[in-house]
């Protein structure tokens, strides 16, 4: 195991997929607290389940970073298609999020009950929007700081 260092979280990458996680855990605080409304008598376990996984997988991934467990490392293989497994299940956790409020939205588009898309439905939308957009930007980000660094390993060996 490796010393304990920040500077393996200092790049895009890390920072990315940091904010990602802290981004994915406001979108699972929000549901919670406004998911239940006049057509929605229940959250929906299937949202709540996938962004915990996606939670806990980015955080295991920092901490791998972080801490640079080498079994770890040795492990995950390429940490870069970890990061995209986590855009997914942060991808399903906002479709899920819209299939829950599959009534809503149609509500308002007929104009049954409202002409009017609820600002902290408009906000939920964006921020789980953000989280799987930021995944997905770390994983690609760090796809290419791995070659990279790969190249720089080359040429210092030559």
């Amino acid at each position: 195991m490796k010393k304990f260092s920040f500077k393996r979280l200092i790049n895009l990458p890390m920072l990315f997929l940091g904010i990602a996680v802290l981004i994915q855990v406001l979108s699972l605080i929000i549901y919670n607290a406004t998911g239940i409304d006049e057509f929605n008598d229940t959250l929906s376990k299937e949202v709540i389940i996938f962004s915990i996984i996606s939670i806990a997988l980015g955080v295991i991934l920092l901490l791998v970073r972080l801490f640079g467990f080498d079994e770890a490392t040795i492990l995950l293989g390429n940490f870069d298609v970890f990061i995209v497994i986590d855009y997914i299940l942060a991808l399903f956790a906002f479709m899920f999020f819209v299939i829950s409020k599959v009534n809503y939205i149609t509500n308002v588009i007929v104009s049954i009950d409202g002409t009017k898309i609820s600002f902290i439905f408009v906000f939920t939308v964006i921020v789980f929007l953000l989280s799987f957009v930021l995944f997905l930007v770390s994983g690609i980000m760090y796809k290419r700081l791995a070659k990279k660094e790969e190249k720089e390993g080359e040429s210092n060996a030559i």
